[in-house]
């Protein structure tokens, strides 16, 4: 514990903390039979933290008023979409100048919170990376692992890699709508059938699942699902699970 007292103070005084083996076992003390899923240590020493998109700012002339504008920072999963959605928002495609920038840094209050509940607290995070840190841990979540966390960034949904296995379905539950809501339960389906995710199937899952959205019987029972944090919590016995596994 004397190692992650001087981690702590190392950190509260805004010192880089050296990232040691000694320092990477303190990382699983909670939850040995897991592993958070890492950015290269060059990306995360120079943006500060761990998270699946890029954070950038700049500036550019607003079509609307001919005026330069400043961009605040912003979330993007690539340099051409981060243009792509100022474009959208109104600025002129030629005019913008954008870099990548560090998130914003934990507050005083989280890493207060993760010193009061003697969490490890890595060298390199950010807000939203120390959100996840703290929440897991209250939740008492396993890390998500790269194979969920992977398809999450494919599905273009922002979040630290420290989320919660639990957390992070949740999040994909509440954020994917209509016949792709309808495709993470047909996977959820499937996983509990077979025990292995297959989240390749996804897409082909999201063309039949327009049909179901069409089936009154289908929704009836659907509708009754409030979410999904765990494929194994999954009833047999509804409409909607027997239908889909008639299909898959």
């Amino acid at each position: 514990m004397g190692l992650l007292k001087s981690l702590l103070n190392a950190f509260s005084s805004q010192q880089q903390v050296p990232i040691s083996e000694e320092a990477e076992d303190l990382r699983h003390w909670k939850d040995p039979s897991t592993d958070p899923v890492m950015k290269s240590n060059e990306e995360r020493m120079r943006y500060h933290d761990n998270l699946n998109y890029m954070v950038f700012q700049g500036s550019g002339i607003f079509s609307k008023t001919g005026k330069k504008r400043t961009i605040k920072p912003f979330g993007a999963f690539s340099y051409d979409e981060a243009i792509t959605s100022l474009v959208e928002k109104g600025f002129v495609a030629n005019s913008i100048q954008i870099e990548r920038c560090c998130p914003e840094p934990p507050t005083e209050a989280q890493l207060t919170s993760m010193r009061d509940h003697d969490d490890y607290i890595p060298s390199d995070i950010c807000k939203h990376d120390a959100s996840c840190i703290i929440s897991r841990y209250i939740d008492r979540d396993d890390f998500a692992g790269k194979t969920l966390l992977d398809f999450a960034t494919k599905q273009k949904i922002p979040t630290s890699y420290y989320i919660g296995k639990e957390a992070l379905m949740s999040y994909l539950w509440r954020t994917l709508e209509n016949e792709r809501r309808i495709a993470l339960y047909m996977l959820c389906v499937k996983k509990k059938e077979s025990g292995r995710w297959e989240f390749g199937n996804f897409e082909k899952y999201a063309s039949e699942a327009i049909r179901l959205l069409k089936n009154e019987t289908f929704m009836n029972s659907f509708k009754r699902i409030y979410e999904i944090v765990d494929p194994e919590d999954i009833s047999k016995q509804t409409n909607c699970y027997k239908m889909v596994l008639a299909l898959i």
